[in-house]
């Protein structure tokens, strides 16, 4: 599931339930070649949603692992230093980088609806984005959003 070219094209990382039946995250060359897991933990939900970051040395990925709230993490590309950066987002967030890799765009209803949200890569603040609508179905899918907005 969700599966992310790397920037340079030659690898894919996704998320799999291969592994006890639980979410972590797999890479893999674009040819099928070299499967290798990346995390591993004791949750159903414990990584999934890995987009690398625009350097390709990072993942930003998601996670349920404390108490089922969507937390959001960034880890190197083999499974180590891993950061927690928002703590809490939502169960079903979405996440990506910026083009610098400076910044995360995610959404959350921890605000009572559905909103955007900008989080620092280093882990230093979380800053909501004005209120573009309060429907808890509006800006679902982030990468909508980001398309038509970098139009304007």
């Amino acid at each position: 599931r969700t599966p992310f070219f790397s920037p340079d094209g030659e690898k894919i990382a996704f998320h799999s339930y291969r592994s006890n039946n639980q979410a972590q995250i797999f890479v893999v060359d674009v040819d099928g070649e070299n499967l290798s897991q990346v995390t591993e933990g004791d949750h159903p939900f414990f990584a999934f949603n890995a987009e690398w970051s625009p350097d390709g040395t990072q993942f930003l990925i998601v996670s349920e692992r404390n108490n089922d709230q969507g937390d959001i993490y960034v880890i190197d590309i083999d499974g180590t230093n891993e950061t927690l950066i928002v703590g809490d987002a939502t169960p079903d967030t979405l996440a990506t980088w910026s083009p610098d890799g400076t910044q995360i765009l995610f959404n959350s209803n921890r605000l009572g609806y559905r909103q955007m949200f900008i989080a620092f890569s280093d882990g230093t603040g979380v800053q909501p984005l004005e209120p573009l609508s309060t429907d808890e179905n509006s800006f679902f899918g982030i990468r909508d959003w980001v398309e038509d907005t970098t139009e304007q």
